[in-house]
């Protein structure tokens, strides 16, 4: 081989490594987008919590209320405590939205919340509602800002904000 098929060899090899290596990456992405999109479904109808989903460690109601109500679990659904919890949470949710409105109002200064609708409902695993933890989040329809509330016990403990 003489000197200007190595320079050329060289040259393709150089322009080639970068191409392959981004085939390899688009196509190791794109096998992932196509993995989660045709993912099969876990499905399940709940005697006291209706249509459940699966999806990434958390149980998500899919009934006709207006905010989806997550709860963290295995695979194997939420415990019989956290279904209960679930039940007891909802029949006391008006409450805790206005204690978390007000909550919101006294800790993030500048704001109205009381305009802001509930965005969604998270109960934790099984050890955390031996504490009554769970959170509620609120915002408002066409804003990214959602407003997350903690509570422990019946009592609002924190309050965030993210987009």
């Amino acid at each position: 081989m003489d000197r200007y098929e190595s320079i050329a060899l060289v040259i393709v090899a150089i322009c080639l490594i970068p191409i392959l290596y981004l085939f390899f990456f688009l196509g190791r992405c794109g096998y992932w987008a196509l993995k989660e999109r045709f993912r099969e479904r876990v499905l399940t109808d709940d005697a006291l919590l209706g249509k459940l989903e699966y999806l990434d460690g958390y149980w998500i109601s899919l009934s006709e209320d207006v905010f989806p109500v997550s709860i963290e679990a295995d695979e194997n659904g939420p415990t019989e405590e956290q279904r209960q919890f679930s039940i007891s949470l909802k029949s006391k949710l008006p409450q805790y939205m206005e204690m978390a409105k007000v909550y919101l109002q006294e800790n993030l200064e500048g704001k109205d919340f009381l305009k802001h609708e509930l965005y969604s409902v998270l109960i934790g695993t099984h050890a955390e509602i031996v504490d009554s933890a769970f959170s509620l989040e609120f915002g408002i329809a066409n804003e990214e800002m959602i407003y997350t509330v903690d509570f422990k016990n019946g009592v609002p403990i924190s309050c965030s904000s993210s987009d």
